[in-house]
């Protein structure tokens, strides 16, 4: 796991878990064996220690805290390819923005496209 010494998931991810960097402010999550409301679970979890970071801790400024907007796919219900459930996790990514940002949403075939 690249991520694993960030202190928000280690509560929320497995060991076994990927955690990545995707681009700039983007990160991809593969959760082995974990359907996509465990995987839904894991983020909620993952969002809500974010929330509690305080990253000015012991310096000076006023930048409050940090949130994360999260899309979720699920292989093989919501895609087979890498750029098939990369896709269906943006959708639900802007879903969750949509819906007012710093939730976790899981791909739905209602979500926008």
């Amino acid at each position: 796991m690249i991520l694993a010494t960030v202190p928000a998931f280690v509560a929320a991810f497995r060991e076994e878990d990927i955690l990545t960097r995707y681009g700039g402010d983007e990160f991809a999550f593969i959760l082995p064996g974990k359907g996509g409301e465990a995987a839904l679970d894991c983020c909620r979890k993952a969002g809500e220690a974010i929330r509690k970071l305080d990253v000015m801790e012991g310096r000076q400024g006023s930048f409050k805290n940090i949130t994360a907007s999260i899309g979720i796919s699920e292989c093989p219900a919501h895609g087979t390819t890498p750029e098939e459930l990369l896709d269906r996790a943006d959708l639900a990514l802007y879903a969750a923005k949509e819906a007012g940002r710093d939730r976790a949403v899981l791909y739905a075939a209602g979500n926008p496209e």
